[in-house]
């Protein structure tokens, strides 16, 4: 087996029973047994994919992998589980140890299912995504039987197959044996038909005549992953039961998601991860970060029915179909786009603590419900505000406001945030004197003693001295009867003195200048006039 490119594979299966919430006082029971498949394909051209099944068990801190791989022979593989821990964005974080070697693996749980992706294929030169599934023990027909949405990842083997699919649609299970189905894949037309399935309870699988083997999970999830590439094809598909009584409280908190997606007519993967914020009108706030870059976070709508059915639109018009789970703490959904990418995609739901302020932004995870803000970003809308001064500020944590000036001072409100000044008060320090103009002068807005004001002249020096600073420009301008015109100087940095609150200035004359500026002591008397610009 070439261990190292499948050793992606076989860290995710760990932590399918933690409880998906940041608090830090959560308690970690791995032990049980699972099923197991991954998805995977190389990085590099041509992107041959493979794919990988079979069955975890964990007792303690050991952990027993028995897979069988598409373009391998069967293997058993020992871990040990060193730690399990949700980091501060609330992503699942797992280090296991491989031959006295240790690896760190990301993704998202619930107390049933575990989804990883690869982030960066490294040296191992792969992406993949990985289902960790508790297995349903002893599974009765009576607890099988239903209506099902179904959602399939296709790709071809070999350079000759150069292509990836996916589809959604819905399967009936009969409690007489017969199964029905109707799906619709991402290009052609929706296809209908019947067969006949057989339970093994022993082994918590059923048998598909003509089609084959799914894995019976909790949760009410059945999982299928294709290891004969005999047909240039592999896959897999992911059954979710429906249940009725949905609303969109269901849908309402913070969802993590993973996605593995690969190109229509090539096969070039790549992996997304990314966080979905629900509020209770069903609108949504979506941030993704996807192998090679980052996307800014987007809105979007979920339309959804009372058996659990979604869809979601984005901003960006993009449509995405979906299934949420009888628990309503996770969902899968295809999240392809026509001749781009084809993906299916899963979504665990993690808990938060109304009190608690997640993100640190001084607002509590309730009211940034409340608010329609997302609880795991400090800045929603990604100006440089936190949510919470932008909220203290009569502003819109939602838009992008960082250019407004509400008090019309001259700063923005990002400036205004960065000086601690108040965007809703033109006079921040009620000296007088404009946020804008001090700033422009050099003084501090957020003193009322600071202001721009003469602070000496020094008629034996010819200095002068003002209130300022190193951040501002000034100019000079002066005449030596009440009679003439001002004429300006421009006071370059190497002409002033800088202390800590004060500039000075000392004027020896210019007999360049035209008129000539003689010096002081010649011409008797002199007006002046500073100038911050």
């Amino acid at each position: 087996m070439r261990s190292i490119i499948h050793l992606a594979l076989l860290l995710t299966l760990a932590a399918v029973i933690f409880s998906g919430s940041l608090r830090a006082d959560d308690t970690i029971n791995l032990d049980g047994s699972y099923f197991y498949g991954g998805f995977s394909s190389h990085s590099p051209y041509p992107y041959e994919p493979y794919t990988a099944i079979g069955d975890q068990y964990i007792s303690g801190s050991s952990m027993v992998l028995t897979l069988n791989f598409s373009d391998d022979p069967p293997s058993q593989t020992f871990l040990t589980i060193t730690n399990t821990f949700y980091d501060s964005e609330g992503w699942l974080n797992l280090i296991v140890e491989l031959d006295n070697e240790t690896y760190h693996e990301i993704g998202i749980a619930n107390d049933w299912l575990a989804i990883f992706v690869m982030r960066d294929p490294g040296v191992d030169e792969i992406l993949d995504i990985t289902y960790s599934l508790k297995k349903k023990t002893a599974p009765t027909i009576a607890e099988i039987a239903g209506e099902y949405s179904i959602f399939g990842h296709y790709s071809g083997v070999g350079s000759d197959e150069m292509w990836s699919s996916s589809m959604n649609g819905a399967v009936t299970l009969g409690l007489d044996g017969s199964l029905t189905y109707s799906v619709t894949p991402d290009f052609g037309d929706t296809e209908t038909g019947a067969s006949t399935y057989t339970l093994n309870a022993s082994t918590s699988t059923i048998y598909v005549t003509g089609v084959g083997e799914f894995l019976i999970g909790e949760g009410g999830m059945l999982m299928r992953f294709d290891r004969d590439a005999s047909d240039n094809e592999l896959f897999y598909e992911i059954l979710v039961k429906r249940s009725s009584g949905k609303t969109l409280a269901d849908f309402e908190g913070c969802w993590k998601f993973q996605a593995f997606a690969a190109g229509d007519n090539t096969r070039a993967p790549y992996t997304a991860w990314g966080l979905a914020v629900v509020f209770n009108d069903g609108t949504c706030l979506v941030s993704n970060d996807y192998y090679g870059y980052t996307s800014e976070t987007v809105s979007a709508v979920i339309s959804a029915s009372d058996n659990g059915v979604f869809t979601v639109t984005s901003n960006l018009g993009y449509e995405y179909t979906g299934i949420l789970s009888p628990a309503s703490d996770a969902a899968i959904m295809q999240i392809a786009i026509d001749e781009l990418y084809h993906s299916v995609g899963t979504a665990i739901k993690i808990q938060l603590d109304p009190s608690d302020d997640n993100d640190n932004d001084g607002i509590s995870n309730n009211m940034e419900f409340a608010q329609k803000i997302n609880p795991l970003n400090p800045d929603t809308d990604s100006d440089g505000m936190p949510d919470g001064w932008e909220l203290a500020n009569t502003l819109s944590p939602r838009d992008n406001d960082a250019e407004s000036d509400t008090d019309l001072d001259g700063l923005t409100a990002l400036r205004e945030y960065s000086l601690n000044t108040n965007p809703n008060n033109d006079d921040s320090d009620n000296d007088g004197f404009k946020d804008g103009d001090e700033i422009t002068a050099g003084t501090n807005p957020n003193d009322n003693i600071s202001f721009f004001t003469m602070v000496y002249i020094n008629p034996r020096t010819n200095t002068l001295c003002w209130v300022g600073a190193t951040t501002a420009s000034y100019r000079m301008s002066w005449k030596d009867s009440f009679d003439e015109f001002w004429h300006e100087v421009t006071l370059s940095s190497d002409e002033l003195v800088f202390q800590s609150d004060t500039v000075s200035y000392t004027d020896n004359g210019d007999d360049t200048s035209v008129p000539a500026r003689l010096p002081l002591n010649e011409a008797n008397k002199r007006l002046y006039k500073i100038t911050a610009y």
